[in-house]
C-alpha cells in the first residue's frame, strides 16, 4: 500500500474516533439524569428497543422505574411512565415541561412553525389565537353541535346505501369527521365523492400510518443521517408537502375574496390578524404559520377522532353485549324519533363510560407528542438540562394499574361507580394534560358522543367473523396506534330467515348473519333452477358437482352433497329415466345462466379500466401469446393505454404498464395496492402462507420479523459481505477446475449464490458435490422454469381446473412438495436442538418467536409459516440472483468490448492483489452501470409478483373493486422509452452521465417498489457486484461460438424470463 493511502486510512480512523467520542460525551453530559440502559456511541439504545417502541419503553420501566433516560440513537430522551410521573411533569411542573420536543418524521415539513409544533412566543401567540377562533366558530357550543348532527345524518345515508353489505368504514368515518373541522377552517363541507377531498383523506390516513411504522421510529433516531438516504421514510414528507400545497391554495383563494368585516372561517380570521399585525416585528402571524396551523387543525381534527370511531366500532363488534346495552340506553333516553344531543350524555352514563373506555383502550397516541424542558429543571431528584426531550407516555397512564382495575381489558366499569353512574378518572388523558393539552378536546368529545349515539340509534353493527375471532390489537403501533383494517355490516333490521330443506325436516338459518355459508344455500340454488329434489339423483346435478371448474363443486362436497347428487348419509332413490331429456335441458339452461351471470359481473362492476372484450370462461385467452406474455401485454397496452383490464380465463386482472402508472400505484397509493395477488403455481403449495404470498396481518408480522432477522444476520453489513467473498473463493476454485474448457455455468452459479442464503437460513453452507443440495437446486430450477412456459401461463388462467388434470403442472407440484418436505426436516431438526438464548440461523429466530407468542391467539408464527417463509427466502435468494448472473455472462460473451472495459476498471481500482469489496463500487461507475443494465435488460420477473387492491380504490379515474388483482409490469418500466433512450438495446450508458459517472434512474425497479418490494434487495446487489468482479478479476470469458452468432434474446418469458442455455470458457488472466 502506498504511504499516502496509509496516511489517509489513519486520518479517517482518527476522525471516526473523534466523532464517536463527541457523540459519547453528548450522551453523558448534563447534570444528574434519570437512570437508564447504557448507550453505545451513535447507536444509543437501539439494541434494547423492539419494533413497537411503546412496549419497549414499558419493559424498560420495569427495570429503571417510572422516570428513566433512553438514547434513541444520538438523541437523548427522558421517558415518563404512569399517572403520577406524567402528572407531576405536565401539570405540577407545567411551565418547565411546556416546550415541544422533536418529532423528526414531520419536523422537515413544519420546521417549528404551526401551532402544534411551535415553541416559545410563537406557540403562545398561535395557541391563544387558535383557541379564540375555534370558540368563535362554535367549538363547545350549540352551533357546532348542530353542524355535527347535520353531518351525522349524511353519514347515516351513506351507511344505508351499503344495503347491509360488508364495507370498510375507514373513509365513511374520516369523510364525516373531516367535514366538521373543514366547516370551521375552510368555511364549508366537502361532497363525499369529491376527488380532492378523498385524496386529502388518503394522504392524512397514510401519513398517520407512516408516522407509526418502524421506518418512522428509526428515522426519529437517525434523522441526521437518514434524511440523506433513500427509503420509505421519505414518503411521509411528500404526503405532508402535498397537504401543505392544498392548504396554501385555499389560503390564496381566501386572500383574493377576503372581507375583513365578515370572516367566513379560521383562515379568514388569521388573515385579518395578519393584516392587523403587519407592522409588528414580533408578530408570528404570517402566511407560513397560517398554512401550517391550518394543516395542524385539519389533520388532527380528521384523523384522531375518525381513528377512534373506527377502532370503537371494532371493539363493539368484539363485545356485542356492550353494544346491546348502549342500544338499550339510547332507546330509554333518546328513543327513535329525535336526533341525539350533547345534553343527553349526562343521562347516559353507560354510553359515556363506553366511549371513555374506547378512548382508553385504543390509546390512539400512546407515547404522546414529545415535550421538551424549556430550562434546567429539577425533577424527582434529577437534573434535566434545558432542551432535553421528554416522552410522556400517555398509554402508560391509560393503562396504569393503580387507576384502572383491569388495565389490559376492555371494561366500561372503569368509568362507572357502584350505582352505575359515570365517574371521572384523573388518569384519563387521551388528550394529554398541562399547557399542551389538545386544543380540540371539547370538539372531539362532542363528535365521539354524537356520532356513536346517532349511528347506534339507527343501526346494529354486524361483524363478518365470530366475536371471539376479532382481533382488536393495532395494525401498526408507533407514534400512533393504527386500528386494523376490517369490514362491517351496518344493519337497520333483520332479514327473514331462510328455510333449508332437509330429509329430516325443516331447519332455519338467519341470512342476516354474514357468515352464512354457501353450503347451506347450495340446495336452494338447485331447487330454484328446477333440478333438485331431496334425495333425487339427477344426471345434471351429478355433472355439475363432479365436473364443474367453478367453486360449486368443492363446496358441494364440503356441504355433504356427493357426486351422485345425494346428501351424505341420506337415503338414495333411483334416478327417473324419463326425466333424462328434461335433466339435460335444465343443465344446459343452468350453464347458460351461470355464463350470463359471469359475463354481467365482468361488465358491470364499477368503472373499470378499458380492455379487450372477454369471452365467457375463456376470457382474453385468444388475445395473448402464452409463450411471451410480456410481449402480449405490452402490445395490448398500445391500444388500451397504460392501465387496462384483462381476463386471464375467469380471472380478472388490472395491468399497469410504464413507469408513471406503476409508480402511481405502488408508491403514491402504496397502501391501496399492498395486497398480494395470486401466482397460481406457487399458490398450490403456499395457500396464503409464508412471507411472500401472504396478506394482511400475517404478511405484516412475517415480513417484519424476516427483515429484522436478515439484518441481525448481517444482510447489508460487513458480516454478509465477508460471507459472499468467502463463497466467491470457493467458486473461483471450482472455475479453475474447468481448465479453460467449455462448460454450462448454470449449477456453478446457483450453488454459489444458494450457499450465501443457506448460511443465513440454515446456519451453514453446502458442499458443492452434496447430492441433496444438487437435488434442491434442480427442484427450484425446474419449478421456476415451469412458471416461464406456455403451460405455466395456461395454468395461471385455469388453475381451478388444471390442478386436477394431468400435465406438466404435476411435475412442478412434485418439485415444490420436495422443497417443502426438505424444509420441514430442517425446521424439525432445529426445533429438537434449539437454544432460545443462542439462535443459530433464520429458522431458529422464527422458532424462538413462535415460543414467545405461543399464548398469543393472533400470532402468525406457526410451524407452517416458518417452513414456508424459510422456503420463500431460500428459493428467492437462490434463483433470481443466479439467473441474473447467468444471463449477464451470456451478454458479456456477446459484447467482449464491454468485458474489456470492466477488466480495465477492476485493474485500476482493485488491482490483482486483494479481493473486491463493496467500498469499491462507488469508484467503479462503469462496472456498476453494466450490472444495472444486466438487471434492466434481463428483466427476470417481467410482470412482477401479482398485487391486489386492499380496498375499493380510485385510480386514474377508474374504480377498482377491493380484491382485484393487479399486474405491475416491471418489465414495462425497465423498458420504458421515456426513461431509457434505447430500451431494447443493451447499453450501460443508460446508467452513466456525460462525465462517465454513475447515474441513478427512478425507473430501475427489478426488485419492485412500494410496500411489497423485495426485502432481499440489499443482499442481491452485494452478490451481483462481488461475484462478477471476483470472477472478472481472475478470468476472461471466451465463447465457443462467434459473438455475432450469440443470441441474447430470452429462451422463455412468462412469470420469469430465462436465458438460453450456453457454454462458456474461462481463461485465467
Amino acid at each position: 500500500m502506498e504511504l499516502g493511502g496509509a496516511v489517509t486510512i489513519f486520518l479517517a480512523l482518527c476522525l471516526a474516533c473523534l466523532l464517536l467520542l463527541s457523540a459519547w460525551k453528548k450522551m453523558h453530559k448534563g447534570g444528574k439524569l434519570p437512570p437508564g440502559p447504557t448507550p453505545l456511541p451513535f447507536l444509543g439504545n437501539l439494541l434494547q428497543l423492539k419494533t413497537e417502541t411503546f412496549k419497549s419503553f414499558m419493559a424498560l420501566r420495569e427495570k429503571y422505574g417510572p422516570v428513566f433516560t433512553v438514547h434513541l440513537g444520538p438523541r437523548r430522551v427522558v421517558v415518563l411512565c404512569g399517572h403520577e410521573a406524567v402528572k407531576e411533569a405536565l401539570v405540577d411542573h407545567a411551565e418547565e415541561f411546556s416546550g415541544r420536543g422533536e418529532l423528526a418524521s414531520i419536523d422537515r415539513n413544519f420546521k417549528g412553525f404551526g401551532v402544534a409544533l411551535a415553541n416559545g412566543e410563537r406557540w403562545r401567540q398561535l395557541r391563544r389565537f387558535s383557541l379564540t377562533a375555534l370558540r368563535n366558530f362554535g367549538m363547545g357550543k350549540r352551533s357546532v353541535e348542530e353542524r355535527i348532527q347535520e353531518e351525522a345524518q349524511c353519514l347515516l345515508e351513506e351507511f344505508r346505501k351499503t344495503g347491509g353489505l360488508p364495507f370498510d368504514p375507514t373513509f365513511f368515518l374520516s369523510r364525516t369527521v373531516s367535514n366538521v373541522i373543514s366547516a370551521i377552517v375552510f368555511g364549508s363541507r366537502f361532497d363525499y365523492e369529491d376527488e380532492t377531498f378523498l385524496s386529502l383523506l388518503r394522504m392524512i390516513n397514510e401519513s398517520f400510518v407512516e408516522m407509526s411504522t418502524p421506518w418512522a421510529q428509526l428515522y426519529d433516531m437517525y434523522s441526521c443521517v437518514m434524511q440523506y438516504l433513500p427509503g420509505r421514510h421519505h414518503r411521509i414528507y411528500h404526503l405532508i408537502e402535498d397537504l401543505k400545497a392544498f392548504i396554501a391554495e385555499r389560503v390564496k383563494l381566501n386572500q383574493a375574496s377576503l372581507d375583513p368585516s365578515a370572516p367566513r372561517d379560521f383562515i379568514d380570521c388569521f388573515l385579518v390578524q395578519m393584516e392587523k399585525e403587519k407592522k409588528n416585528p414580533t408578530s408570528e402571524f404570517n402566511t407560513k404559520n397560517l398554512v401550517l396551523t391550518t394543516l395542524n387543525l385539519f389533520f388532527a381534527g380528521t384523523e384522531t377522532v375518525s381513528s377512534t370511531l373506527r377502532y370503537g366500532f371494532l371493539v363493539l363488534m368484539k363485545y356485542p353485549e356492550v353494544e346491546e346495552k348502549v342500544h338499550q340506553e339510547i332507546d330509554h333516553v333518546i328513543g327513535r324519533n329525535r336526533v341525539p344531543a350533547s345534553e343527553d350524555r349526562m343521562k347516559m352514563p353507560y354510553t359515556d363510560a363506553v366511549i371513555h373506555e374506547i378512548q382508553r383502550v385504543t390509546d390512539i397516541v400512546p407515547m404522546g407528542v414529545p415535550h421538551t424542558v424549556i430550562r434546567d429543571t429539577q425533577f424527582r431528584g434529577y437534573t434535566l438540562p434545558k432542551g432535553t426531550n421528554v416522552f410522556p407516555l400517555l398509554g402508560s397512564v391509560l393503562r396504569d394499574a393503580k387507576h384502572f382495575s383491569h388495565p389490559e381489558e376492555f371494561n366500561p366499569g372503569h368509568f362507572l361507580d357502584e350505582s352505575g353512574r359515570f365517574k371521572k378518572n384523573d388518569a384519563f388523558v387521551p388528550f394529554s394534560s398541562g399547557k399542551r393539552v389538545c386544543l380540540g378536546e371539547a370538539l372531539a368529545r362532542m363528535e365521539l358522543f354524537l356520532y356513536f349515539t346517532t349511528t347506534l340509534q339507527s343501526f346494529s353493527l354486524k361483524p363478518l367473523l365470530p366475536p371471539k375471532d376479532i382481533d382488536i390489537s393495532p395494525k401498526v403501533s408507533g407514534f400512533g396506534n393504527v386500528p386494523p383494517v376490517y369490514e362491517i355490516s351496518a344493519s337497520s333490521g333483520y332479514l327473514p330467515p331462510v328455510h333449508v330443506p332437509a330429509e329430516d325436516g325443516e331447519r332455519t338459518r338467519d341470512v342476516s348473519n354474514p357468515s352464512l355459508q354457501i353450503e347451506e344455500i347450495l340446495p336452494q340454488l338447485f331447487c330454484t333452477c328446477g333440478i333438485w329434489a331431496p334425495g333425487l339423483a339427477l344426471e345434471g346435478a351429478q355433472t355439475l358437482i363432479a365436473q364443474s371448474s367453478c367453486a360449486i363443486a368443492p363446496v358441494a362436497r364440503r356441504a355433504g352433497w356427493t357426486a351422485d347428487g345425494h346428501r351424505s348419509g341420506g337415503r338414495s332413490r333411483p334416478a327417473m329415466d324419463l326425466l333424462g331429456a328434461v335433466t339435460l335441458f335444465l343443465v344446459i339452461c343452468l350453464s347458460c345462466l351461470l355464463l350470463l351471470s359471469t359475463w354481467r359481473q365482468r361488465q358491470g362492476r364499477g368503472k373499470m379500466p378499458p380492455g379487450p372484450t372477454p369471452l365467457p370462461l375463456l376470457g382474453n385467452l385468444l388475445q395473448v401469446e402464452l409463450s411471451n406474455m410480456r410481449k402480449s401485454l405490452m402490445k395490448i397496452s398500445e391500444r388500451y393505454g397504460p392501465v387496462y383490464t384483462l381476463h386471464l380465463g375467469p380471472r380478472r386482472v388490472v395491468v399497469l404498464c410504464g413507469y408513471q402508472a406503476v409508480k402511481e400505484a405502488l408508491l403514491d397509493q402504496a397502501e391501496d395496492f399492498s395486497g398480494r395477488g395470486e401466482q397460481a403455481t406457487f399458490s398450490w403449495l403456499f395457500e396464503g402462507y409464508g412471507v411472500i404470498f401472504s396478506n394482511g396481518e400475517r404478511a405484516k408480522q412475517l415480513r417484519r420479523l424476516s427483515i429484522t432477522t436478515l439484518r441481525n444476520f448481517g444482510v447489508g453489513k460487513r458480516g454478509i459481505e465477508e460471507r459472499i467473498l468467502e463463497e466467491a473463493h470457493f467458486l473461483l476454485e471450482a472455475l479453475r477446475g474447468t481448465k479453460g474448457l467449455p462448460f454450462d455455468p448454470t449449477y456453478f452459479l446457483s450453488r454459489t449464490v444458494s450457499n450465501v442464503i443457506s448460511s443465513v437460513v440454515f446456519g451453514d453452507r453446502f458442499d458443492y458435490e452434496d447430492e441433496e443440495f444438487l437435488s434442491l437446486l434442480s427442484m427450484m430450477m425446474d419449478s421456476f422454469h415451469f412458471t416461464a412456459t406456455a403451460w405455466g401461463q395456461l395454468y395461471e388462467m385455469f388453475s381451478g381446473t388444471m390442478r386436477y388434470l394431468p400435465g406438466p403442472q404435476r411435475a412442478a407440484f412434485k418439485q415444490l412438495t420436495g422443497l417443502e418436505k426438505f424444509m420441514e426436516r430442517k425446521v424439525k431438526a432445529n426445533l429438537e436442538t434449539l437454544d432460545p438464548n443462542s439462535p443459530r440461523d433464520f429458522i431458529d429466530c422464527f422458532l424462538v418467536k413462535m415460543q414467545q407468542e405461543k399464548e398469543n391467539p393472533s400470532s402468525e408464527f406457526s410451524l407452517k409459516n416458518i417452513v414456508l417463509t424459510a422456503l420463500n427466502v431460500f428459493f428467492a435468494g437462490t434463483e433470481t440472483v443466479s439467473t441474473t448472473l447467468r444471463y449477464g455472462f451470456l451478454i458479456l460473451l456477446k459484447y467482449p468490448e464491454i468485458e474489456e472495459r470492466i477488466h480495465e476498471e477492476i485493474d485500476r481500482v482493485i488491482g490483482r492483489n486483494r479481493a473486491p469489496s463493496m467500498e469499491d463500487r462507488s469508484r467503479m461507475p462503469y462496472t456498476d452501470a453494466v450490472i444495472h443494465e444486466f438487471q434492466r435488460f434481463c428483466d427476470v420477473i417481467p410482470m412482477g409478483v401479482a398485487r391486489r387492491v386492499t380496498r375499493d380504490t380510485q385510480f386514474r379515474g377508474y374504480a377498482i373493486p377491493k380484491g382485484t388483482e393487479v399486474y405491475p409490469m416491471l418489465g414495462s418500466v425497465l423498458y420504458d422509452p421515456t426513461q431509457f433512450s434505447s430500451p431494447d438495446t443493451f447499453d450501460p450508458g443508460h446508467f452513466l452521465d456525460g462525465n462517465g459517472q454513475f447515474k441513478k434512474s427512478d425507473a430501475f425497479v427489478p426488485f419492485s417498489i412500494g410496500k411489497r418490494y423485495c426485502f432481499g434487495e440489499m443482499l442481491a446487489r452485494m452478490e451481483l457486484f462481488l461475484f462478477l468482479t471476483s470472477i472478472l478479476q481472475n478470468f476472461r470469458f471466451r465463447s465457443p461460438v462467434e459473438p455475432k452468432d450469440i443470441d441474447i434474446s430470452p429462451r422463455l418469458v412468462g412469470f420469469a424470463t430465462l436465458p438460453r442455455s450456453y457454454e462458456i470458457c474461462l481463461v485465467p488472466r
